[in-house]
């Protein structure tokens, strides 16, 4: 969670000490993915001679400068090999906020390619599905196969992985490129079960009757609606699954939740939830030094964690801006508290920057692009539902009327700046 906020608040560089991290932590994964999971070179063996003698990597919920890619000592919260694919999503993320193709290169791709790998070889066949076994809900429920959390966390990293080999144009991974998307196919990631909700455990639609802590801190089963991309506005069944799913699983928690939890109501587009927990977060898990706070018994009761402080400032930025590789959000989750504002400098995938202008009927958006895709920009933008809007290139003036989904898309150009204003509003 500490590196959530570095892309959105063009803060970019900051990962870069984590990329040396992640990378010096690859040779004890190694050892750890074959020690621990048994890891197969077959797939090493098949799409990458190179790396025939390095099938895979994997990562559990600690890590540290020595080496440590092992399980904790508690299986219960200590046993969590997705968490290569976790680590790894942050990665990607750099890359497409910084668009920095040499290091992704050098140091990413190889990082997440071995990932793949690894998880190639150690998903397992059930029918036409694909699980991961063992599989645990972080510290929530039985220890099983195929939780929501590892299957969303694989196909995210298949995802990613399948994406910088077309990045890269490297075509010697083309085929291994091509297995990747088969085998996404076969993850079932998202299943909704009979509440509505996104299924926490496969094959459990009541989640075991709700046996468990219904509105335990972790919203695991999410992890595809943030930080991941599975869940978004291209599939909206998941969408509403996954507002079923917080608020069955309510507003309380702990300061790192809270911080979480911005983020997923920001990525189903409810400002107004989202601030709900921003007023949470400040009142019961912050110090009045503004350091977040974990809870703990007695006599410690709580403890600094700087997770609940960078949750959130992600957060507040995904209420001001969301983007894909070919799109910019803006105010995505703006809640009625913020009638009018400013913000500058925040950053779209794609490398773009972002300057915001809002007030109560108008908008005005600045925009210096990074890469351009298709010589074609989108820009959502649920304030300008209904009224023209002009684009303003080199002092011309171009008006576009905004479609049902609030979208216009207009000819743009790497390393230009736009204004994309209401029409009647100011500029900067």
């Amino acid at each position: 969670m500490t590196y959530w906020p570095i892309g959105n608040t063009n803060l970019a560089e900051c990962a870069l000490p984590l990329v040396d991290f992640i990378e010096k932590l690859v040779p004890s994964g190694r050892i750890t993915a074959q020690k621990y999971s048994g890891t197969d070179v077959g797939w090493s063996l098949r799409c990458a001679p190179l790396l025939a003698m390095h099938p895979g990597w994997a990562l559990h919920t600690s890590g540290n400068i020595f080496g440590l890619t092992a399980p904790g000592w508690g299986l219960s919260w200590g046993w969590s090999p997705a968490s290569n694919a976790f680590i790894s999503q942050n990665l990607w993320d750099y890359y497409q906020f910084s668009i920095d193709i040499e290091t992704l290169r050098h140091k990413i791709y190889p990082i997440i390619k071995e990932a793949s790998l690894f998880w190639m070889s150690n998903l397992k066949k059930d029918g036409d599905a694909l699980l991961a076994v063992p599989s645990l809900s972080p510290e929530h429920g039985p220890v099983t196969y195929a939780t929501a959390y590892d299957q969303q966390l694989v196909w995210e990293l298949f995802n990613f992985t399948a994406c910088a080999i077309d990045e890269l144009k490297q075509e010697e991974d083309y085929s291994l490129k091509a297995e990747l998307i088969k085998q996404m196919r076969c993850l079932n990631p998202v299943e909704i079960g009979t509440f509505g909700q996104v299924m926490e455990w496969r094959g459990q639609p009541t989640d075991y009757d709700d046996m468990y802590d219904i509105e335990h801190r972790h919203v695991s089963q999410l992890v595809g609606l943030y930080p991941g991309t599975l869940i978004d506005r291209k599939t909206p069944e998941f969408l509403e699954a996954a507002r079923v799913t917080l608020n069955r699983r309510g507003d309380g928690a702990t300061g790192w939740s809270m911080g979480w939890k911005i983020n997923f109501w920001a990525r189903v587009f409810d400002g107004n939830r989202a601030h709900v927990l921003i007023q949470n977060l400040i009142k019961h898990n912050m110090a009045q030094n503004l350091f977040g706070l974990h809870a703990l018994s007695a006599p410690r009761y709580s403890a600094f964690q700087i997770d609940a402080n960078m949750g959130y400032t992600a957060g507040v930025a995904e209420m001001l801006i969301q983007s894909g590789t070919d799109y910019i959000d803006i105010l995505p989750a703006l809640p009625s508290a913020w009638p009018k504002g400013e913000v500058q400098g925040l950053k779209a995938r794609g490398g773009h920057t972002v300057d915001i202008c809002w007030d109560s009927d108008t908008v005005s958006i600045k925009i210096k692009t990074g890469r351009v895709c298709n010589n074609a920009l989108t820009i959502y933008c649920q304030q300008f539902a209904g009224k023209d809007v002009s684009v303003m290139v080199n002092s011309e003036k171009h008006l576009f009327s905004f479609s049902n989904d609030f979208s216009i898309v207009f000819s743009a150009e790497t390393d230009a700046e736009y204004h994309v204003i209401c029409e009647g509003s100011f500029f900067f």
